[in-house]
């Protein structure tokens, strides 16, 4: 009963770039840390490939009952996010990788001198997301993330 699409998800349908790893030399190589968002730490905005893509309410639409939405896709979290808070009562629980959290996961500064935080851009959306979340007490009891 598990569905798997083999498109990027986002707030739109249709053809985008997938960005990948600085490193990168090809698109089998580094591609864990690959993205919609070029501005995702890590990336080169010049090693892309076009991808579909498919809106988030076109899958939320084929669906009465959810048990799990599982959230991995490197900072389109907070294009998703809004819609399957408004899906809530068809979905069971979602479990998404967050990007931004400004007490998460740290990396080494340009100069390697200190950690800082990752994916600084989107620590605004990180905050708002999981104030919404605990307002609604849907943190922690259906939204759980990880990072």
């Amino acid at each position: 009963k598990i569905k798997i699409f083999n498109v990027a998800i986002s707030n739109f349908s249709g053809k985008t770039f997938l960005y990948f790893h600085q490193k990168a030399k090809n698109i089998f190589e580094f591609n864990q840390r690959s993205s919609l968002k070029k501005e995702k730490d890590g990336l080169d905005e010049n090693k892309k490939i076009e991808v579909d893509c498919i809106n988030i309410k076109e899958i939320l639409n084929q669906h009465n009952k959810i048990d799990l939405i599982k959230i991995d896709i490197e900072g389109s979290e907070y294009e998703i996010m809004p819609e399957i808070i408004k899906n809530k009562d068809k979905i069971k629980m979602v479990l998404c990788e967050t990007h931004g959290n400004p007490d998460g996961k740290r990396i080494p500064s340009l100069d390697g001198s200190k950690l800082v935080v990752k994916n600084t851009i989107w620590i605004k959306d990180y905050k708002n997301l999981i104030s919404e979340l605990k307002n609604l007490n849907l943190y922690g009891s259906w939204f759980y993330e990880w990072y």
